[in-house]
């Protein structure tokens, strides 16, 4: 994640409101990175030892979740804010493991046994936790299963049973759509480390991917079962060779329509026993 003069979004606003809350006399809270907020970005670093660039980076957001920062949104909250940015640290990490693992038939055939090295590893480690996902077997596509796996790897990190979250979670992404629809708690509003989920045309057929960066209306998000780099093909939107970054509007790429954002918080509030 990284934050500098010219971003914006939800991030940006959440920090200014911590920073002016803290004691800097931030006078605009909007969601965007301007030289005033730069200038007190700069000053906390300074005061907490870090590179003073004015631009926030992981160490800076380490430092602000160490005095109190939150990710979530303080009113209404219902889950500890201490976890739920835990929680959002384990995914992103765990989720980023994984990022450039490359099939070698499509749908997370990984399984060749001339495979060696890291990457029968990631493969192996990575299958584990998707065969627990409702509905997912080798060979099919993958990408539900695979925000499940991440999802699944950060809950044991904080210490959490998955088990209600593998009771409700499934490989079929229109599926959880309509769970999380029917608990009001499909965000229209994209959060660092949410679940984004999309449908594909007109069908039932959806994708999924874990939002990693917000500036503006962007996302950046790390998905499976997609393709690198950009693409017209409205196929490989959604069904590629591997596990990868992408970037587009928050509103969807090509035939995929975003659908909502499943928040950390709310996953932890309604999926965690």
């Amino acid at each position: 994640m990284l934050l500098k003069l010219g971003s914006s979004g939800n991030e940006v606003r959440l920090i200014q409101l911590f920073l002016k809350k803290i004691g800097y006399p931030i006078k605009s809270t909007n969601g965007e990175f301007s030289v005033e907020t730069q200038k007190y970005v700069i000053q906390y670093q300074k005061l907490k030892g870090l590179q003073a660039d004015g631009a926030i980076g992981n160490k800076t957001i380490e430092s602000l979740l160490k005095d109190g920062f939150s990710f979530s949104e303080e009113r209404g909250a219902t889950v500890d804010r201490s976890l739920t940015n835990e929680f959002i640290k384990n995914l992103l990490k765990r989720s980023q493991e994984f990022e450039g693992l490359v099939e070698i038939k499509p749908n997370s055939e990984w399984d060749d046994p001339d495979i060696k090295g890291i990457q029968k590893e990631q493969s192996l480690k990575l299958s584990s936790y998707m065969k627990e996902i409702g509905g997912w077997a080798p060979g099919a596509p993958y990408c539900s299963a695979a925000v499940g796996a991440f999802v699944i790897m950060a809950l044991h990190d904080c210490r959490l049973s998955p088990a209600k979250f593998i009771n409700n979670w499934t490989a079929h992404v229109m599926t959880n759509v309509r769970l999380l629809k029917s608990k009001n708690i499909l965000s229209i509003t994209p959060s660092l480390g949410s679940i984004w989920l999309a449908k594909f045309g007109e069908t039932d057929s959806g994708h999924t991917g874990i939002v990693f960066d917000i500036k503006g209306d962007m996302l950046v998000t790390l998905e499976g079962n997609t393709s690198s780099g950009e693409t017209s093909d409205p196929n490989l939107q959604r069904s590629g060779d591997g596990i990868y970054m992408r970037k587009f509007n928050k509103f969807g790429r090509g035939t995929l329509k975003t659908q909502g954002f499943l928040s950390s918080e709310n996953l932890l509030k309604f999926f965690v026993s």
